[in-house]
């Protein structure tokens, strides 16, 4: 994999959710895929999170196509973000839990 920016926060986010034990994984891009589908989707304590990463400073550049993945992941009662920084990951996750007072399971 190349060392791009946004290689680099993808892998600090992966880091980070396999530190905590959150199960992620990252689907295939492809002709067979869904449409916009976000780089890394993980679970935690039942509720899916969709994480569209993109370089620092870059998190504006979503496709619609990546929006209305999130938006449907929201819809569906998930979880989703543009980010561009592991910070930005650890505050969805920590906003989430904190709504169903989960936040203690996290670590920072």
């Amino acid at each position: 994999m190349a060392t791009t920016p946004e290689n680099r926060v993808k892998a600090a986010i992966k880091k980070w959710l396999r530190d905590q034990g959150i199960f992620y994984w990252s689907a295939a891009a492809g002709p067979f895929s869904t449409h916009g589908i976000s780089d890394i989707l993980a679970l935690h304590n039942g509720v899916l999170y969709a994480l569209e990463v993109k370089a620092p400073g870059k998190s504006n550049n979503a496709t619609p196509h990546q929006r209305r993945f999130i938006a449907a992941v929201q819809a569906a009662g998930g979880q989703g973000a543009v980010v561009d920084t592991l910070d930005a990951v650890k505050e969805l996750f920590h906003a989430s839990c904190s709504t169903r007072k989960e936040s203690d399971s996290l670590k920072t």
